[in-house]
């Protein structure tokens, strides 16, 4: 699963984000002091799990459960408590993002993405920044 395959996807199918979609460099790269302009989003890898082995001797397969991050900033400059960028794009983009993720298939070989919840990061210079995670799964095996 490349995060450039579920960068285009949120591109391609979130109209409200403007194609204003990047990677995680790009998040971390924001900074301190960084001041978002509207709508924009970053696709961050979280986590990856394994279940046990399902095999015997020297045979391995196993499901590794991938889960990543879409984190969403929205702005509104009339509102620099961040009240109404939370109440008007942000539930916006939220319908968008669930209908683009929910049931995609990220890569051959993997399961559909599935919601698996989201909350506040921060809010900073009038811009309320959200974290929605979506996970997915796919079997490793050396046989």
């Amino acid at each position: 699963m490349k995060l450039s395959d579920i960068i285009t996807h949120i591109k391609a199918s979130v109209p409200s984000l403007h194609q204003r979609v990047e990677g995680a460099t790009s998040f971390a790269d924001l900074g301190e002091n960084g001041v978002v302009r509207g709508e924009q989003a970053w696709v961050v890898p979280l986590s990856e799990s394994t279940s046990p082995n399902t095999l015997n001797a020297n045979a391995v397969r196993q499901k590794v459960m991938d889960q990543i991050g879409i984190v969403v900033a929205v702005r509104n400059v009339r509102d620099p408590r961040g009240e109404a960028a939370h109440d008007g794009g942000l539930n916006t983009i939220r319908g968008e993002l669930m209908a683009a993720m929910i049931g995609w298939v990220p890569a051959a070989g993997y399961n559909v993405f599935e919601y698996a919840g989201g909350k506040l990061l921060f809010m900073k210079h009038g811009a309320v920044y959200w974290v929605f995670r979506f996970s997915t799964w796919h079997h490793e095996s050396n046989i």
